[in-house]
């Protein structure tokens, strides 16, 4: 079987803060910066560009031909669910008495929503076409264009595009709407009262930007991070000012992740960990406490936070300035999820996505500290030793929430849960890929056999194969007696 050097494979991350090392937060502020007057321009002039008839017949002609040669459509599960959800509102205002569109703007949105109904034959140019008028009429109107509703109809638009995999009018139209609202944001042109919501669909939208750009545009991932970190600087600012004990008293490299897998959603559990870990603790018990009988009013744009934060880890594992962001990203939502029990994303993905980051970085600094033994310079000593000790450190941490997660996730409590004992599953192959990478040998070996025998016994094909790689280089490094091939080995998950 090829053994060649692997990267870390995270197939399964999904539709994906604090401790951005302050030059990449000073470029994303610098970015702001330079686009303000932009920011500004647009705050009073936003609409999407309008297709004319000509265009309209082009795109159909297109479309009729791509359907032929197209056994299913692009879908976005992860984010653009958000946003029809959100635009959905526009399905439930026009219907209902207390509808806010007036009747030029309802009558147009009406068309659409028959033209684009996916149980009817959808006509999603058509539907296009008259959101598009609908826009129109709301503008003309004097319809505020950061209001709900108006951008609800923009959200439509985008939908259409996405329907029509028209990416590049999707990514801009994305892009566009952000910058509007962030612009405003900044600006100080959001009424108090709308900031929250105003912030959650800023942070919506801007996701859906980030992940469409990364997977079809030709965006450097750095330039992305640019578009992301401003918006968390704000809205960890927001989250400081509504809910200060959701913020940890240090770094958030410091928060202990084992103690965090631990806590169950028990008060007192949660009591004696942000008593000890985050601000304002007083203010929690006046928050939770004195609104036992009904749920938190969280801040609307918390889920968004998380969201817009978990594809911010999941592209800068691949690429970014920062090395430390995929880590300190997945941490604080781990804590997010953890203290407000929101769970926006599948924690258990989230907390594997969060050990191989751990090992991703052991990764990067091996090859470092590979480069300083080589140079063999005097003055490099301290410094291998300094760099040693936080490969330990990667590699430890990567190893404790694998292990960890086996002990939670292993156990009775989640056996019926297929899903769940999935990444159990390849959980213990990455476990024992780290081990391989410390020199633990037979203790690797045992994890891969474990983990082979779970894996024939539920009929993962895939997982088979790819503990059954392991086991191969396993056994040539224990009749090479070279654990310098360990070097070669990098976590596969699938």
């Amino acid at each position: 079987m090829k053994n060649t050097k692997l990267s870390i494979l995270i197939r399964w991350l999904p539709h994906f803060q604090r401790q951005q090392r302050y030059q990449q937060l000073a470029c994303g502020q610098q970015l702001l910066q330079r686009n303000f007057n932009t920011f500004s321009a647009i705050k009073n002039n936003y609409n999407p560009k309008i297709l004319n008839s000509e265009q309209i017949q082009v795109l159909k002609y297109k479309e009729e031909q791509a359907k032929q040669a197209r056994s299913k459509k692009v879908s976005n599960g992860l984010f653009y669910s958000g946003l029809a959800l959100i635009a959905s509102g526009v399905v439930l205002y026009i219907w209902q008495p207390w509808n806010p569109y007036s009747s030029a703007v309802s009558k147009e949105l009406r068309k659409a929503i028959r033209a684009s109904d996916v149980n009817k034959n959808p006509d999603y140019l058509e539907g296009l076409k008259h959101y598009q008028l609908a826009l129109q009429a709301a503008k003309k109107e004097g319809l505020p264009q950061t209001s709900k509703e108006y951008t609800g109809i923009v959200l439509k638009i985008i939908e259409m595009y996405d329907k029509l995999e028209m990416r590049d009018k999707e990514i801009e139209s994305c892009k566009s709407l952000a910058d509007f609202l962030f612009g405003n944001l900044i600006g100080g042109g959001i009424p108090k009262e709308e900031l929250d919501w105003v912030m959650a669909r800023d942070m919506q939208v801007i996701t859906a930007f980030a992940m469409r750009s990364n997977e079809f545009g030709n965006t450097p991932p750095d330039t992305i991070l640019a578009e992301l970190l401003p918006r968390l600087d704000i809205a960890l600012r927001m989250l400081a000012l509504k809910a200060p004990f959701l913020i940890p008293k240090t770094t958030i490299d410091k928060i202990d992740i084992l103690q965090l897998m631990d806590m169950d959603e028990s008060l007192r559990n949660k009591e004696a960990f942000i008593e000890k870990n985050m601000k304002s603790y007083g203010k929690l018990l006046h928050f939770l406490k004195g609104k036992m009988w009904r749920e938190p009013e969280w801040p609307l744009f918390l889920d968004e936070l998380i969201r817009m934060n978990d594809l911010m880890a999941t592209i800068a594992v691949s690429r970014s300035m920062d090395k430390e962001l995929p880590i300190n990203a997945g941490t604080l939502n781990i804590l997010l999820m953890k203290l407000s029990n929101h769970y926006p994303i599948d924690i258990t993905i989230a907390l594997s996505n969060l050990a191989s980051a751990y090992y991703i970085r052991a990764e990067s600094v091996e090859v470092a500290l590979k480069k300083m033994k080589e140079e063999n310079k005097e003055e490099n000593k301290a410094m291998v030793e300094r760099v040693t000790k936080d490969y330990n450190k990667y590699l430890k941490k990567s190893q404790d929430i694998f292990t960890k997660f086996i002990q939670l996730y292993g156990t009775s409590r989640y056996i019926e849960d297929e899903e769940i004992q999935k990444f159990v599953r390849r959980a213990m192959c990455s476990l024992g890929i780290v081990k391989l990478k410390e020199g633990q040998l037979e203790e690797a070996s045992s994890i891969f056999q474990k983990a082979k025998a779970a894996a024939i016994e539920q009929g993962d094909l895939q997982l088979t194969i790819d503990v059954d790689s392991q086991i191969e280089k396993l056994e040539d490094m224990k009749a090479a007696e070279s654990p310098s091939e360990l070097s070669k080995t990098s976590i596969l998950i699938n």
